[in-house]
């Protein structure tokens, strides 16, 4: 069975949605901790996807390389920005978060024993 809501699958829910948010399982503030996967526009009605961290204005984006750089005002984007740091298909924006979300959490046993000394 197919579960619609108001005659719309999952499927077209998700193709219509424009951001994604993954929180890495950290202690840290969670709205600086987010990685967001964003689908942006260009002219003509073509999209791709930028992998965001944090809320703030202007946030770091991932670069295809797994590295966080400043996102440039849209003035001061050229040719190469987009080439490194946008992404065509929607998997491998989610790919890259995933490994720098990996990457970036320490690991669970690290981060108990962090909680468990004193200040």
């Amino acid at each position: 069975m197919t579960v619609q809501i108001n005659g719309v699958s999952p499927e077209q829910l998700l193709d219509l949605a424009s951001e994604f948010t993954i929180r890495r399982p950290t202690f840290r503030d969670c709205r600086l901790d987010a990685v967001r996967i964003v689908k942006i526009f260009q002219p003509g009605g073509s999209h791709q996807w930028a992998v965001y961290k944090g809320y703030w204005t202007p946030p770091d984006v991932l670069n295809r390389d797994g590295t966080w750089e400043m996102e440039p005002s849209p003035s001061n984007r050229d040719d190469e920005f987009y080439e490194r740091c946008r992404f065509d298909e929607f998997e491998h924006a989610f790919a890259a978060a995933q490994r720098v979300c990996l990457a970036e959490t320490p690991p669970v046993a690290e981060a108990l024993l962090r909680l468990r000394q004193p200040a």
